[in-house]
């Protein structure tokens, strides 16, 4: 994701939340949507615009697909430690 499309989604995250704030201290607690005359809550708007802004900051996906297919190196025990615990009471 380049870093254009990044500020643009924290942008737009940030306008959701200024709107939602803005409608809570009209007191517009919950409304109609006009276009869709569908109930709509003014906080809910506040909470999409935090998790659109937190979206912004994912990782790239390359990296991320990377880091789950890389298997972990797993490392032996040398052979002097084993047999000295193979030793012990």
């Amino acid at each position: 994701m380049s870093w254009l499309m990044r500020l643009g989604l924290f942008a737009g995250g940030l306008v959701l939340v200024l709107l939602g704030m803005a409608q809570l201290q009209t007191g517009h607690w919950v409304f109609t949507n006009a276009s869709y005359h569908q109930t709509t809550f003014a906080a809910s708007g506040i909470g999409l615009g935090c998790l659109i802004c937190l979206l912004a900051f994912l990782p790239p996906g390359g990296w991320v697909y990377r880091r789950i297919t890389t298997g972990r190196k797993i490392k032996k025990a040398s052979s002097k430690r084993r047999l000295d615990e193979r030793r012990r009471p």
